[in-house]
């Protein structure tokens, strides 16, 4: 979800909004994930991949969905099928 914020705010996703607040995670929209492992101090290194799928400019929101993975040494051990973020107006 941090990453997926990061990239909106990058892409400037939030410029047309006067006081833009995430709704995390969007709650109209279904999470999908699965996990073999964890990430444990004696591992060398953490890799989180991204990738943007849809971006939805709806009447009072941005919605962007996007895939990920998080690996750890080589090995896959978090995966995100479908997940949405929306920016929303707080004001």
């Amino acid at each position: 979800a941090q990453l997926l914020a990061r990239a909106m705010l990058l892409k400037g996703l939030h410029s047309n909004i006067a006081k833009p607040r995430f709704e995390t995670l969007a709650s109209d929209h279904p999470v999908q994930w699965s996990y073999r492992g964890q990430v444990t101090p004696d591992k060398k290194e953490v890799v989180t991949v991204i990738e943007i799928t849809s971006i939805e400019q709806q009447e009072d929101r941005v919605v962007a969905t996007a895939r990920g993975s998080l690996w750890r040494d080589g090995l896959r051990v978090y995966e995100v099928a479908e997940m949405s973020l929306a920016l929303v107006d707080a004001s």
